[in-house]
C-alpha cells in the first residue's frame, strides 16, 4: 500500500498544478477571445462611421447638384425664351425681306 500511496501523492503534486495551469491557460485563451471579439467590434463601429460620413458627403453633394441643375434648368428655359422670341424676330424680318424681294421681282 506504501506504493501506491506514494505514486498516488507524486500524481496529485503533478496534476494539481497542471490542471491549475491548464485552468488559467484557457480562462487566458477565453479572456484574449473577448478583448479581441472587442476590439474587431470596436474596428467595425469606426469603420460604420466613416462609411456614415462618407455617405453624408455623397448625398450633399448630390442636393447641391440637383439643386445646380435645377438653377441651371431655370436660366436655360429663360435663355430659351429669349432665343425663341428672337428667332421669331429673326423669321418676322426673312419673310418681310421675301416679301420685298418678291416685290421687286414683279
Amino acid at each position: 500500500m506504501k506504493i501506491n500511496d506514494s505514486l498516488l501523492n507524486i500524481l496529485s503534486v503533478l496534476v494539481i498544478p497542471i490542471y491549475i495551469v491548464l485552468l488559467i491557460s484557457s480562462f487566458l485563451f477565453v479572456v484574449s477571445k473577448f478583448l479581441k471579439a472587442i476590439f474587431e467590434i470596436d474596428k467595425f463601429r469606426n469603420k460604420t462611421k466613416s462609411l456614415v460620413k462618407d455617405m453624408d458627403e455623397a448625398y450633399k453633394f448630390m442636393n447641391e447638384t440637383i439643386h445646380l441643375f435645377k438653377h441651371n434648368q431655370k436660366e436655360m428655359s429663360e435663355e430659351m425664351k429669349i432665343i425663341s422670341e428672337t428667332m421669331g424676330k429673326i423669321k418676322v424680318k426673312l419673310e418681310n425681306y421675301l416679301n420685298l424681294i418678291e416685290k421687286n421681282e414683279k
